[in-house]
C-alpha cells in the first residue's frame, strides 16, 4: 500500500514538473519581433534550439491574436508564422528553425462562362485571409511553400482550392476561371467557407439589386441604396441621394471611373444605370480610400462590364415606364461589346393620371440612357476599355386656372431639364506578379437649368390688371480628368496603392430673373453669368495590411490643390480605418477627411426645385468635411444585426444669404407677393457657414425557408450655422431627417415565384417658409420667415407590392415579369408646397402641396437569351 502511494505521489510530481515546464508567462495580444518569441522559446528549457541568428533580422512584426501562456500555444503560434520554418522532433526535443522559401502567386480571376473579369475575390488559406482580387480581377499573394493549398471564394461562384506544390518554378498562376485553375490541381468544395462573411459590406452584389425594384417594377441601384441605413428614403421628385444628412451634391458618382453629377431620372423616378450592364457596384459612406476626393457625404463607383467574350447574350424589357435593351458579346477573339439603351414612354401612362388627380393641364415626363462599351485584351492582364454615355431628363408642369374672387387667370409653366455625357478611356495591366497599373482619361459635361414663369391676371378696383415673373437658374459644367493608380502587393507589408489624379473644370453657373411672362424653351443667353475655369490635382497613398487571421487596417493620405481663380487651395486629406472580424461578427472605426471644390446652391425656399452647380472662387471657400464612424455587425446566417454610429463636422459650407432668395416670389396660389427682381452674380447671394450631421443606423435581417424580411431605420441630425443670417444660431439643414426607416418582407413561392411588400418613411425635408408679415419700402406688405428652415413639408412614406415570376422557353431564353402597384394607399406625398390665401379671411395660413406620383401601377416584363 505504501508502495501504491509512493508511485502515485512520484507521478504527480513529475506532472506538476513536466506542466510547470511547459507554462510561460502571459503574453497579450499584440505585435512581437520574430527573435524575441524565439528567446522565449529557448529560455524554457523544453526544446533545444538550432538556428541561424541572421535569419531573424529584417523580419515583419509577428501578430498574436489572442494572448497565450503556454509553451505549446507558442510554438502553434510561431508555425503560422510565415517567415520561418520550424521543425519539430519531440523525442528528442529540438527545434530547427530556418528561414522560410517565399514564393509569389499572382493571377487573374474571370467569369467561367462570360470571362468577365470578378473584382473582390476572396483568396485564403486554412488559417488567415491572403487577400482580395482587385477590382480589374487581378491578385497577387506571397505565401510559403510549405503551405498546402489555397483557395478562393466569391459569393454566388464555387470555391475552389488548388494545391501549392503544383506551382510552376516562375511562381505565378493565372486563374482562367473558377472551375478550371491554370497549373494546379482544383478540389472541387462547396460555397461553404469560415471567410465568406468577411466580404466587406461596401461590396454590392447584382444579387441584390435584383431584389431592389424602382416605381416601374424594373431593379434599380437608387431603389436599392435607399433602403440602406444612413440613406435617406427619398422625397417626391427629389434627384440624387441624401446620406447621413448630406446633400445630393456630396455623393462622388463615377461611371467606368468618372464623374457623373446626377443620377436620377424624373426627379427619383429611378437612376441612370442599367442592372444588365453593370459589373460591379461599390458604395462607400465611411472608411473612404484615398484615390477618392472632391466630395463629403459618399462614393458611388459604378463598374460597366466589359462584354461576354465567349458567346451573345441579350435582354429586353417594357413596362409602365418605358423600355430597355441590353447586348453583351464578342466581336473577335480578345474584343468584345457591351451596348445598352433605356427610353422612357412614361408620360403617355402617368400624365393623364397626374393631369386628373393633380390640377396640372399639361404634363411632360420622359427621360433616355444609351451606353456603349468596347474592351480589348492585349494579354489576359493588359485590357484597354472605351466607354461611352449619353442621357437626359425633361419634367415639364403647367397650370391653368380661373374664376376666383380676386383674380381672374392664372398660369405657370414649371420646366426642369439635365444631362450627362461622358467618355472614357481605360488601361489596366498587370506590370509584374506584385504590380498592377489602373489608368483613365475622359471627358464628361452636365447641363442643368431649371425655369418657372408665372402670370397673374387679377381685379382691382374694378381694373384688370397683371403680374408676371420669371426665374431661370441654369448650370454647365465640363470636366476633363486624367488619372492613374499603381497597385503594388508588398510579402511584407501588405497592399500599397499609389496614385494622381488631375481634374480641368469648366463651370458656367446662371440666374435670370425677369418681370416677364416668358416661353420656358427661350433662354436668354447673353445675361448669364461668367464662365469659371480652374484645376484640380492630387497625388494619394494607401496601405492595407492583414495582421493575422482577424485583424485589419488601412491607412492613407490624400494631398489635394484647387486653383486658377485668382485662388490657389491646398489641403492634406487622412484617412485610417481598422476592423476586427472573427466567426460572426465584426467591429470597426474609421475617420476621413473630405474636401469639396464644386458647390451646389438649392432653393431654400418651398418652391420649385432648382439647382445651381458653382466653383469654389477667391470669395468660396472649398468645403470641407471630418467623418468619424464606429461599427458592430453580427451575422448568423439566418439572423443579422448591425448598428453604426456617426459624426461628421462641416466646414465652409454655403447657402443663399436671403430667405426669400430665389424662389421667394411666391405664387401664393393665384396671387404673388411682389420680390423686386435680382440679377447679381451667385457670389453676392451666398454666405459661408459651417455645419454637422451625426445619428445612430440600425439593420435588421432574417430569412428562414422561403421568407425573408430586411429592415433599416436611421436616427440622426443635421444642422447648419451661419453668422451672416439666422442671429447667427444652428437651424436644421434642408436634407434633416430625424427618422428614416425603409423594411422589406418578401415571400419565395418556389425558385421562379414571389412576392414583396416595401415600406419606407422618411420626416419631411426642412424648408424656409414665411410665417409673418413686414413692410417693404414702398409700404407693401410681403411675406417673411421667423427663422430660416423653421417649417418642414409633410412626412414622406409609401407602401408598394410587387410579384415577380419567371419562365424558361425551350430554346435557352428566360421570360421574366413583374407586376404590383406603387403607393398601394395613394399618398400624395410633396413635390413642393407653397402658401395658400384664404379667398375670404384673406390671410397666408396655409401651405398647400404639389404632388406628382399618386397610386400608380407596376408592369414590367423582360425576355433574355
Amino acid at each position: 500500500m505504501i508502495k501504491i502511494v509512493h508511485i502515485c505521489l512520484c507521478t504527480l510530481l513529475i506532472s506538476v514538473s513536466l506542466n510547470a515546464q511547459r507554462t510561460i508567462n502571459r503574453l497579450e495580444a499584440g505585435q512581437y519581433a520574430p527573435d524575441t518569441l524565439i528567446s522565449i522559446l529557448e529560455n524554457t528549457g523544453e526544446y533545444s534550439l538550432s538556428y541561424n541568428p541572421e535569419i531573424l533580422t529584417d523580419l515583419p512584426l509577428f501578430t498574436l491574436e489572442y494572448p497565450i501562456n503556454s509553451l505549446d500555444q507558442l510554438v502553434s503560434s510561431l508555425k503560422e508564422y510565415p517567415y520561418i520554418d520550424l521543425e519539430i522532433n519531440e523525442q528528442s526535443q529540438r527545434i530547427i528553425i530556418t528561414k522560410s522559401v517565399l514564393i509569389t502567386i499572382s493571377g487573374l480571376v474571370i467569369d467561367s462562362l462570360s470571362g468577365e473579369s470578378l473584382p473582390e475575390v476572396l483568396v485564403y488559406n486554412s488559417t488567415k485571409v491572403l487577400g482580395f482580387s482587385n477590382l480589374d480581377g487581378f491578385f497577387s499573394i506571397t505565401v510559403n511553400t510549405n503551405l498546402d493549398s489555397v483557395s478562393v471564394n466569391l459569393f454566388g461562384y464555387e470555391s475552389q482550392t488548388f494545391a501549392i506544390d503544383q506551382i510552376q518554378s516562375k511562381g505565378t498562376i493565372k486563374l482562367v476561371n473558377l472551375n478550371t485553375l491554370e497549373n494546379v490541381v482544383i478540389t472541387n468544395t462547396n460555397n461553404d467557407s469560415q471567410f465568406e462573411d468577411i466580404i466587406p459590406d461596401d461590396k454590392i452584389r447584382n444579387e441584390h439589386l435584383s431584389k431592389s425594384q424602382g416605381i416601374s417594377g424594373n431593379s434599380d441601384v437608387f431603389s436599392y441604396l435607399r433602403m440602406l441605413p444612413g440613406v435617406s428614403v427619398g422625397s417626391e421628385g427629389q434627384n440624387g441621394l441624401s446620406v447621413r444628412g448630406g446633400s445630393p451634391d456630396q455623393n462622388l458618382i463615377l461611371l467606368d471611373g468618372i464623374q457623373i453629377y446626377e443620377a436620377s431620372h424624373l426627379g427619383g423616378l429611378n437612376s441612370i444605370f442599367i442592372t444588365d450592364a453593370i459589373k460591379y457596384v461599390q458604395f462607400y459612406k465611411s472608411a473612404f480610400p484615398s484615390r477618392f476626393g472632391g466630395k463629403l457625404s459618399s462614393v458611388l463607383d459604378v463598374r460597366l462590364k466589359d462584354g461576354n467574350r465567349n458567346t451573345f447574350s441579350r435582354s429586353f424589357s417594357a413596362g409602365i415606364e418605358g423600355i430597355e435593351g441590353h447586348i453583351e458579346g464578342p466581336l473577335g477573339e480578345n474584343t468584345s461589346i457591351n451596348l445598352n439603351g433605356k427610353l422612357s414612354w412614361f408620360s403617355l401612362i402617368a400624365s393623364p393620371l397626374i393631369e386628373d388627380n393633380l390640377d396640372f393641364n399639361n404634363t411632360t415626363l420622359r427621360y433616355s440612357d444609351g451606353y456603349a462599351k468596347f474592351s480589348h485584351w492585349f494579354t489576359p492582364s493588359s485590357r484597354l476599355s472605351f466607354s461611352f454615355y449619353n442621357g437626359e431628363d425633361v419634367i415639364r408642369l403647367s397650370r391653368n386656372a380661373h374664376s376666383a374672387p380676386a383674380f381672374s387667370s392664372f398660369t405657370d409653366v414649371n420646366r426642369i431639364e439635365w444631362g450627362n455625357r461622358l467618355i472614357a478611356l481605360n488601361w489596366n495591366v498587370a506590370l509584374s506578379d506584385a504590380v498592377f497599373l489602373t489608368s483613365s482619361l475622359g471627358v464628361s459635361n452636365f447641363n442643368y437649368s431649371s425655369r418657372g414663369s408665372y402670370n397673374i391676371n387679377y381685379t382691382e378696383n374694378d381694373t384688370i390688371k397683371s403680374n408676371s415673373f420669371d426665374i431661370l437658374s441654369t448650370s454647365d459644367l465640363r470636366d476633363i480628368s486624367l488619372q492613374s493608380t499603381l497597385d503594388y502587393y508588398s510579402e511584407k507589408s501588405g497592399k500599397y496603392s499609389l496614385g494622381t489624379q488631375l481634374i480641368r473644370h469648366i463651370n458656367s453657373p446662371s440666374i435670370i430673373e425677369s418681370e416677364e411672362f416668358l416661353d420656358p424653351e427661350i433662354i436668354n443667353t447673353a445675361a448669364m453669368d461668367s464662365t469659371y475655369k480652374s484645376m484640380e490635382f492630387a497625388i494619394y497613398a494607401d496601405n492595407t495590411r492583414y495582421l493575422g487571421k482577424y485583424f485589419t487596417v488601412n491607412g492613407g493620405i490624400r494631398l489635394s490643390y484647387f486653383g486658377g481663380l485668382n485662388n490657389n487651395f491646398f489641403y492634406v486629406l487622412p484617412r485610417a480605418s481598422m476592423s476586427y472580424e472573427k466567426n460572426n461578427f465584426r467591429v470597426g472605426a474609421s475617420y476621413s477627411r473630405m474636401n469639396q471644390f464644386i458647390h451646389l446652391l438649392v432653393n431654400p425656399g418651398p418652391g420649385l426645385p432648382s439647382d445651381l452647380w458653382v466653383p469654389s472662387t477667391e470669395n468660396i471657400e472649398p468645403e470641407l468635411s471630418d467623418n468619424i464612424d464606429i461599427e458592430f455587425q453580427y451575422n448568423t446566417g439566418h439572423f443579422s444585426f448591425g448598428i453604426n454610429g456617426f459624426y461628421k463636422f462641416y466646414k465652409n459650407v454655403i447657402e443663399y444669404s436671403n430667405d426669400s432668395d430665389i424662389f421667394y416670389s411666391l405664387i401664393i396660389d393665384n396671387e404673388r407677393f411682389n420680390v423686386s427682381v435680382n440679377n447679381s452674380n451667385w457670389e453676392e447671394r451666398v454666405s459661408i457657414g459651417r455645419g454637422v450631421s451625426y445619428g445612430a443606423e440600425f439593420k435588421l435581417g432574417y430569412s428562414v425557408g422561403k421568407f425573408e424580411w430586411h429592415t433599416s431605420y436611421t436616427l440622426s441630425k443635421s444642422e447648419r450655422k451661419f453668422e451672416d443670417f439666422n442671429n447667427g444660431e444652428a437651424f436644421p439643414y434642408k436634407y434633416d431627417r430625424p427618422h428614416n426607416f425603409s423594411s422589406i418582407v418578401g415571400y419565395s413561392f418556389n425558385d421562379n415565384h414571389a412576392i414583396q411588400l416595401n415600406f419606407a418613411y422618411g420626416t419631411g425635408n426642412a424648408f424656409t417658409a414665411a410665417t409673418t408679415e413686414i413692410k417693404s419700402i414702398d409700404c407693401t406688405s410681403r411675406p417673411a420667415p421667423s427663422s430660416r428652415n423653421n417649417a418642414r413639408v409633410p412626412d414622406f412614406h409609401h407602401l408598394d407590392i410587387l410579384y415577380t415570376g419567371q419562365k424558361a422557353n425551350e430554346k435557352g431564353g428566360v421570360w421574366s415579369y413583374s407586376i404590383g402597384v406603387y403607393n398601394i394607399y395613394n399618398r400624395l406625398n410633396p413635390f413642393y408646397v407653397y402658401l395658400f390665401q384664404d379667398p375670404e379671411t384673406q390671410n397666408f395660413d396655409e401651405f398647400r402641396k404639389i404632388s406628382i406620383y399618386p397610386i400608380l401601377p407596376k408592369l414590367n416584363i423582360k425576355y433574355s437569351w
